[in-house]
């Protein structure tokens, strides 16, 4: 709300400013139309404005602007322009919190909950963008050495450098066993581990916003001025160009688990659902306006006219009387030789451009000499440089500690040999395998290993049933819900069927949105919660 009331105000005080010129009659006050060219740097507030929706806390970062532009005003003080400006962003993020998934398998075919921890981890994010804003402007002279403008219209901006990297504290990783109650940490060799150095690139979209401009100007000489100004630009578009995926993504749902864990970073993660340029800062700089090439003030038609003059006057010498009848009595005689040049107005952009009347005490028709009042138009405007490539890739950091030859191996509970079959113990498999209002299972989902495991206790236990529940999330009615869950168990059930378990033996059921693993309050609950249970019961 504050940013649409700045704008509306700095737009309301130029057009106020306009209407205030248009009533003055004086025409010192009107600024000189035709072309300009401009450099200016400035810096101040340059973030990527995004929200962590609870998961840590995000501060502003600063940045700098250089820009070069062309303006061309016409005579009421408007016109139009076009800048080429690289602007610098930045932004700091710090995140406390615990992301949990669940059905993860590790290398003993254990199902766990799969930890990731991350203890006041500080990630620092820096881009630089290349902008072409083209809008309107205007332009108007307060007094003899200042001037007001201003300018509004689009920006397109296109990412030329970017970065994040993280500092100080640490992400650790654990793995939590439901059914013994046991949760374990620092085991390098089961990929229990932490760590508190990555840095990488983002993947981002073009940002499409507007800008907003205000400049005073402090004339130096007819040609160049000195420009203060503040601005402030907002891209209105997502800038984001990847979703869903973890902050540190272990890929623990897949049969080569712990293999390529990577830190995505946050903008690549789920935690932030969109990014939005911002900056707010001052600038200043110099203008200078194109005129073309300064012509002599007195014309060289003024010479024979002088001459002229004097041979008017010995012929008054010799003729004395003949043209006495056409003049008043008592006026003296006027000699050419006291002839007095014309008396221009001064003004501080006088030149061969100037648009203020010239007043002669003794004016001659057809000998005023003629002013070119339109400056020549330069032909070639700023190159403007196209988008610049993207980094496809990302670099991936080399995390996973070595292997030493020999593991110190778990303590697990002891097996137990020829255990009777009437004790086995009803077992809870969770999968979260689906997209939004989506039924199919993933390929690589639908090759896990979990379905395997399914399938040979099953064959172990013929009198055990399974029963296969779908859960979706809140978007949309029960109803609609109700029906996508059944599809999700259905598709389970296929895959157990493939198995060679028979049909008859599985229950598929749905709870719909009725039953969520976690508050559907965020884009990543909502995946948490769009999901199959696999219950092994007798």
């Amino acid at each position: 709300m504050k940013k649409v009331l700045l704008l509306f105000f700095l737009t309301l005080f130029v057009f106020a400013s306009a209407s205030a010129q248009r009533k003055k009659k004086d025409t010192l006050n009107i600024c000189r139309p035709g072309s300009y060219v401009l450099c200016d740097l400035g810096g101040g507030l340059h973030t990527m404005n995004y929200s962590l929706d609870g998961y840590g806390r995000k501060t502003p970062g600063f940045g700098g602007l250089f820009r070069v532009g062309y303006r061309y005003f016409l005579e009421n003080g408007f016109g139009v322009g076009i800048d080429l400006n690289f602007r610098s962003y930045g932004s700091n993020g710090e995140f406390n919190y615990t992301n949990a998934i669940e059905g993860a398998i590790d290398t003993d075919n254990e199902v766990y909950e799969h930890r990731t921890y991350y203890a006041y981890l500080k990630e620092r994010q820096r881009q630089t963008m290349i902008g072409i804003p083209i809008g309107v402007y205007y332009h108007h002279k307060l007094e003899k050495k200042l001037k007001i403008g201003g300018g509004i219209g689009a920006l397109t901006q296109f990412v030329a450098f970017d970065k994040f990297k993280t500092r100080a504290h640490y992400v650790e990783t654990r793995g939590y066993y439901q059914q013994y109650r046991l949760e374990l940490f620092d085991m390098p060799q089961h990929y229990f581990y932490k760590d508190d150095n990555f840095s990488g690139h983002y993947n981002y979209k073009p940002s499409f916003g507007a800008f907003l401009e205000f400049d005073i100007m402090y004339v130096l000489n007819p040609r160049l001025d000195l420009n203060f100004g503040f601005y402030s630009t907002y891209g209105f578009n997502n800038q984001k160009d990847t979703y869903n995926n973890y902050q540190f993504d272990p890929d623990c749902m897949s049969p080569d688990a712990y293999q390529n864990p990577i830190y995505n970073g946050v903008l690549a993660s789920n935690v932030v659902d969109k990014i939005h340029p911002l900056s707010l800062g001052l600038m200043a700089g110099v203008r200078y306006r194109l005129v073309s090439s300064p012509k002599n003030k007195i014309p060289d038609e003024e010479k024979p006219k002088k001459e002229k003059t004097e041979k008017e006057k010995k012929d008054k010498k010799d003729k004395p009387g003949k043209d006495e009848k056409n003049k008043p009595d008592n006026k003296p005689e006027i000699d050419s030789t006291d002839y007095v040049p014309p008396i221009i107005i001064e003004d501080d952009d006088d030149d061969n451009g100037s648009l203020v009347p010239k007043r002669e005490e003794n004016p001659k028709k057809d000998e005023q000499p003629k002013v070119e009042d339109e400056p020549k138009k330069e032909d070639e405007q700023p190159k403007v440089e196209d988008e610049p490539k993207k980094e496809d890739e990302q670099p991936k950091v080399e995390d996973e500690p070595k292997k030493e030859d020999e593991q110190p191996k778990v303590e697990d509970e002891p097996k137990k040999e020829d255990e009777p079959k009437e004790e086995f113990k009803e077992r809870t498999f969770v999968a979260v395998n689906f997209d939004f209002n989506r039924a199919d299972i993933k390929t690589k989902f639908a090759n896990n290993k979990m379905f395997d495991d399914i399938a040979e206790i099953a064959k172990e236990y013929p009198e055990a049933k399974i029963k296969i529940v779908g859960h979706t999330c809140d978007i949309g009615t029960a109803e609609q819900n109700d029906a996508l869950g059944l599809k999700r168990a259905e598709s389970a059930k296929e895959l157990l069927v493939k198995r060679g378990i028979s049909p008859d033996r599985i229950i598929c059921e749905s709870m719909g949105l009725r039953k969520p693993l976690v508050p559907n309050t965020s884009e990543a609950n909502r995946a948490k919660n769009r999901r199959i249970e696999i219950i092994i019961t007798q």
